[in-house]
């Protein structure tokens, strides 16, 4: 799937979702019509392209249409997003703590889980491709400091 951007003849920007075979996703690109129709900025109109691609290619690869897509399955691909997320900072935490010297067992690293918080329950199994992050990962918490008001 692709996302083209081009210039219309009254200066405008018409963004579309393109599928395999070069046609415009009908729903997506009515959408994105949409969205210009109501003054939104063409970087808006790409980064919306951009994310409904990606919420095809999910869709194709879990076999379903828009149209089946429904909250069991958005309840699925967002846990397992926070589980992702979870997972990258864990790492980076245990990476920080390494670099400061800190003695780490690899059995202790070995089980860390980001499922051992209550509000995480993982229904299905999704692949996601990490885009590369210009800024990175926002600064780590202090360890010295409580991470919540139970810990206090």
């Amino acid at each position: 799937m692709i996302v083209r951007r081009q210039r219309t003849p009254d200066g405008g920007v018409l963004v579309e979702l393109l599928d395999e075979a070069g046609a415009p996703v009908a729903v997506v690109s009515g959408f994105l019509r949409h969205l210009a129709a109501r003054g939104c900025s063409p970087n808006t109109l790409l980064g919306y392209a951009y994310d409904l691609r990606r919420l095809w290619e999910f869709l194709a690869a879990q076999g379903l249409t828009w149209q089946e897509f429904s909250p069991p399955h958005a309840l699925g691909l967002v846990l397992n997003a926070v589980v992702l997320h979870t997972t990258r900072y864990m790492d980076a935490a245990v990476e920080q703590l390494r670099q400061r010297g800190h003695a780490l067992a690899e059995g202790d690293v070995a089980r860390l889980s980001p499922l051992v918080r209550k509000h995480l329950n993982v229904m299905g199994h999704y692949s996601f491709i990490l885009p590369d992050l210009a800024g990175g990962l926002r600064p780590l918490r202090d360890p010295d400091q409580p991470d919540d008001e139970n810990d206090q």
